[in-house]
């Protein structure tokens, strides 16, 4: 029997389906975004590269690395690229992919595709100063007390820290 998906609200960044769940009659709901692009991104002068911006979901400022949609037809490693100048203004000479995660596998539908990047210099200011991004710079000892005090709540930065500690990259 083929699986019957219904769209039940759908704008610009997000549809929530009716998914069959085979435990209940009771269908279940998805929310299915595009799939994005993350990267941490370290400078010459050894600093990880954030941001830091006010989201209403939470109503709260939140640090992040920087991120974005993939846009239709573009690669992950270009819209990781792209995310990085336009919130920072900063380029890599080198970027690494260090995986691909599911932030929250039992109610979203997308992917994270996830790089670090070295020797990352500043080339221009960044391009959306409009919607309040700010740039921090921070040292791995810093970003490190900030996820064991409490005050990163990214998980996936979180993540990806671990995982470009693991691959040797920090």
């Amino acid at each position: 029997m083929e699986k019957v998906i219904k769209t039940v609200y759908k704008n610009n960044w997000f549809s929530i389906e009716a998914v069959p769940y085979q435990y209940e009659d009771n269908p279940y709901f998805r929310l299915t975004c595009s799939d994005s692009a993350s990267i941490l991104a370290k400078t010459v002068a050894g600093k990880i590269i954030l941001t830091k911006q006010y989201r209403p979901s939470i109503d709260n400022q939140s640090y992040e690395l920087p991120a974005g949609y993939i846009g239709h037809g573009e690669k992950p490693l270009t819209a990781a690229k792209r995310e990085l100048l336009e919130e920072t203004g900063f380029k890599c000479k080198g970027i690494y992919r260090i995986g691909k995660l599911k932030i929250v596998p039992s109610r979203v539908n997308n992917t994270l595709f996830c790089y670090f990047g070295e020797g990352a210099l500043k080339v221009q200011e960044k391009s959306v100063e409009d919607r309040g991004i700010k740039l921090v710079l921070m040292g791995q000892k810093e970003f490190e007390d900030m996820i064991k005090s409490g005050s990163y709540v990214e998980a996936a930065g979180i993540a990806m820290y671990y995982l470009s500690k693991s691959k040797g990259y920090l």
